[in-house]
């Protein structure tokens, strides 16, 4: 056989082995919608349609589907995406297919509830971030013109976007669907970068607030592998996303064009105000993920071996380099509602509906800008203590927070590394130049290393000045305050407190290992204070 014609034979041989069984193995979960990805249609759609109904032992068959090519727009594809369901429990309302996804409609027939289901096969290239992006932001847009046609049940408003991602849950295309938003400039994938310009990423941008199915700890549990090419490896690039309709997704306040237009430091302010009063709403889903469809199972030693060792493997019950995932929705008994069939008659009804429903993942960011929002406060306390501390003792020329290229110590230095770094504190204490960090939380001797390195050169640099050698002024090492989650100073930033004490000692009576002990105790104080502020 010729090189053409041994290939034909081969994917005469995938198309007559392989694909009907990965088709069995999808419809082994009984999933009530199945969305495939690299199935042939076209003039093959015969097979792709008998393998579809038949059933598998018990489990019925899908007599509806819908199949696409790839790329709608040219003739003759016959690689696509499809979608499968049952017609007993399904209706398709409405469809789209557009490059390399498929968007469609559907009703659930025993409730009337209507819901959004996106299939997607993004680019396989490692480095087509951008081509990524915009194949999914283009399914992300077709859901949102699906706006519930009811107000029946919780399922009012679903939308999901599942398939083959070819990056992994973390990646910036994740990202687009969990924060509503990419970064524009140069963004990083992987190894790989891409730069998006700021109009791309704004048209990017959407109301939806994504949950990965696998969230949390069930990923590395449940799925962290997804596919696994011979010769690759392993790897995690099938996803499922779902999330509410934009419309139902929250009441809260946002920016209008209006402020948009205001002063930066005016609509900074209000965003944050913003950002504060979201992060302390309480936000709940009506549909709650029941159950996942696990990829890999740490007791079945053999079958992890298997997909490590490389797919497909027909043998071993493999039929594709692709592992099926899935998840079982189902309506949250927690969530509080009034009833369904007096929604209607309620003049608020679009905030009233679906109560702030918000997914996790933006609840775990809410916390953890709270979270970082504390820890500034805490900071910001200590130094305007130290601070005061140090004046109290003759500190002068005091520099509070301020890049390295504003400093009067700097101004005829040409060539400083890193002119954006801001030391908490910078003064003159009797013959001494100091300069102070100061940190709270965080790991006490990682941190102290981090700062102390931070700022090494900047004692080599200021001797050298000739500012600093004309008032005859010496440059100390940099002095880290550092102040655990528990309020506790560490020995080392004692040590550091006596030194400054001490530097000070002819400004102050008394001792100075008295003086230092007792604004040790005061530090502990300010931050107590501290935690009852934000609480």
């Amino acid at each position: 056989l010729g090189y053409g014609d041994e290939m034909d034979a081969k994917v005469e041989i995938d198309r007559q082995t392989r694909l009907p069984m990965s088709i069995e193995l999808g419809k082994s979960a009984n999933a009530d919608i199945l969305c495939l990805q690299e199935v042939e249609g076209g003039s093959q759609e015969l097979g792709l349609k008998n393998s579809l109904e038949e059933a598998s032992g018990r489990i019925p068959g899908y007599d509806s589907y819908l199949w696409t090519s790839l790329n709608p727009n040219r003739k003759g594809d016959i690689v696509g995406l499809c979608i499968a369901w049952r017609s007993c429990k399904h209706n398709m309302m409405s469809a789209e297919c557009f490059r390399r996804g498929m968007v469609i409609q559907f009703e659930e027939i025993e409730s009337g509830a209507t819901f959004c289901i996106g299939n997607v096969h993004l680019p396989a290239k490692a480095s087509a971030i951008e081509g990524r992006l915009k194949a999914l932001s283009t399914a992300i847009k077709k859901t949102e013109s699906c706006e519930p046609i009811k107000k029946v049940s919780p399922l009012d408003g679903f939308v999901l976007i599942a398939g083959d991602f070819n990056c992994d849950q973390n990646s910036v295309s994740a990202e687009l669907l969990k924060t509503g938003s990419t970064p524009y400039g140069t963004i990083r994938d992987r190894n790989y970068k891409a730069k998006i310009s700021k109009n791309t990423a704004f048209r990017m941008r959407h109301k939806y607030i994504f949950t990965d199915i696998y969230d949390e700890n069930i990923r590395e549990l449940a799925a962290p592998i997804t596919v696994s090419l011979t010769g690759r490896g392993p790897g995690c690039m099938d996803q499922m996303f779902f999330a509410l309709h934009d419309r139902y997704q929250t009441n809260s306040k946002s920016m209008t064009s209006t402020d948009i237009k205001m002063g930066k430091r005016k609509s900074r302010r209000i965003k944050a105000k913003l950002r504060i009063e979201a992060a302390n709403q309480e936000h709940v889903l009506p549909i709650v993920v029941d159950s996942v469809l696990a990829t890999v199972q740490p007791d079945q030693k053999d079958r992890l071996e298997t997909i490590i060792g490389g797919l497909p493997n027909i043998e071993k019950g493999f039929p594709s380099d692709h592992i099926p995932i899935g998840a079982l929705f189902a309506p949250d008994e927690t969530f509080q509602i009034a009833n369904y069939s007096t929604i209607n008659e309620v003049s608020d009804k679009d905030n009233y509906y679906w109560n702030n429903g918000v997914s996790a993942s933006t609840r775990k960011r809410r916390e953890s800008y709270m979270k970082s929002l504390l820890i500034r406060r805490r900071h910001n306390a200590i130094l305007q203590a130290v601070a005061e501390w140090l004046i109290a003792r003759g500190a002068k020329d005091i520099i509070r927070d301020q890049p390295l290229y504003r400093w009067k110590w700097l101004e005829d230095v040409k060539k400083v590394k890193g002119k954006l770094r801001a030391p908490d504190l910078c003064c003159v204490i009797e013959d001494s130049l100091i300069i102070v960090e100061i940190t709270v939380g965080g790991k006490p001797e990682q941190m102290r290393r981090e700062k102390i390195k931070k700022y090494k050169d900047l004692q080599g640099i200021l001797s050298n000045v000739s500012i600093v050698k004309e008032t005859n002024l010496s440059v100390l090492e940099t002095f880290v305050i550092l102040i655990d989650g528990n309020g506790e100073l560490p020995d080392a930033t004692f040590g550091d407190l006596n030194k400054l004490a001490k530097l000070s000692s002819s400004s102050v009576k008394g001792s100075p290992e008295i003086d230092a002990k007792l604004f040790r105790n005061r530090l502990k104080h300010v931050f107590t204070e501290a935690n009852a502020d934000n609480s």
